[in-house]
This record gives C-alpha cells, sequence and structure tokens, in this order.
C-alpha cells in the first residue's frame, strides 16, 4: 500500500510491456490474430483476478476485526455500504482494466483488430468485473475468513470457466 512501491511497479510493468511491444512489434509478431488474443486473453484474466482478490476481501477483514458491525450501526443505509464497498473494488481494480483498454484502444486504431472487438471485449470485460465484484461482496459478507471468502469467490470463477466448459468437452468426445 506504500504510494512509492505502487509508482515504482507501474513503471515497471508499463516499461515492460512497451519492450514487449517493441520486440514483437520489430519482428511482425503483433499482427497476428493470436498474438492479440493471447494479449487481450492476458490482460482480461489480469483484471479479473484483481477484481475477484479485491471484492472478496472488502468486508472480510471488518468482520474478522469485529468492527463491521459498528460500520452497520451507522445511520449510512446498508446499500450504501455495499455499494461503496463495490465502487472502492472498481476503483482500485481501475488501473489494471485500463491496460486491456489501452490496449485495445491502440491495436485497433493500428488496425491490428477490428473495431467491433471494441464492443465484445468490453462486453465481457463489464460482465465479468461486475460478476466477480459481486459475488465477491457477497461472500465477503457470507463468511467471516477473508481466506474463505477469496477461496469461495475464486473457487465460483474456476467453477464456471474452467471446470465446466473442460467438463463439456469431456462430455461431448465420450
Amino acid at each position: 500500500r506504500d504510494r512509492i512501491v505502487q509508482i515504482v511497479a507501474m513503471c515497471a510493468v508499463i516499461f515492460y510491456l512497451i519492450y514487449t511491444y517493441a520486440i514483437l512489434g520489430a519482428s511482425g509478431a503483433m499482427r497476428s490474430p493470436e498474438m492479440q488474443a493471447f494479449f487481450i486473453c492476458m490482460f482480461l484474466l489480469a483484471g479479473m483476478l484483481c477484481t475477484a482478490l479485491d471484492s472478496a476481501t472488502c468486508i472480510a477483514p471488518e468482520k474478522q476485526a469485529r468492527t463491521w458491525p459498528a460500520l452497520l450501526c451507522t445511520p449510512v443505509s446498508d446499500w450504501h455500504i455495499l455499494l461503496g464497498k463495490a465502487g472502492g473494488t472498481a476503483f482500485r481494480c481501475l488501473s489494471v482494466w485500463i491496460f486491456l483498454a489501452g490496449h485495445m484502444l491502440l491495436f485497433t486504431l493500428l488496425g491490428f483488430l477490428h473495431p467491433i472487438a471494441l464492443i465484445h471485449v468490453g462486453l465481457l470485460a463489464a460482465w465479468s468485473g461486475v460478476f466477480l465484484t459481486c459475488s465477491g461482496v457477497y461472500f465477503s459478507t457470507k463468511f467471516r475468513s477473508v481466506t474463505t471468502a477469496l477461496m469461495m469467490n475464486l473457487g465460483l470463477a474456476g467453477l464456471l470457466w474452467v471446470l465446466l466448459p473442460v467438463g463439456a468437452n469431456l462430455l461431448g468426445e465420450v
């Protein structure tokens, strides 16, 4: 949570990303659809992971510290508290989601991606961000332990986006 460490880490990530773009651009690999799909998937997974982890840790620490009942006794309504927690998660994860948006905009303007991909990936990112935020806040209110809330949120995401498609694929082959 140290601001200087965050700035240095963000600068290092941006430098490494520019370096990777330069190397792959010089070799002509950035024009391939597979490389664009790889970058989009990696940025999407990073945003989803950040959202899933941050949202599951917004209320459970307050329950562990036993400050949650005191927060609920304030004149602020329950919905305002939950929406504030969800908005805080969205704000904290915005820096990760910006990499996906920046990549999409840059390579759409360069002509490597079709403009309709902005809409498709944007809808996918928005839906998964909202879903993971809501499920994380739910699990964070449901369970007292941060670890349990994290595992339940990551488990739900893994079940929906890994186990069910793999199981359906295996069942289809049988």
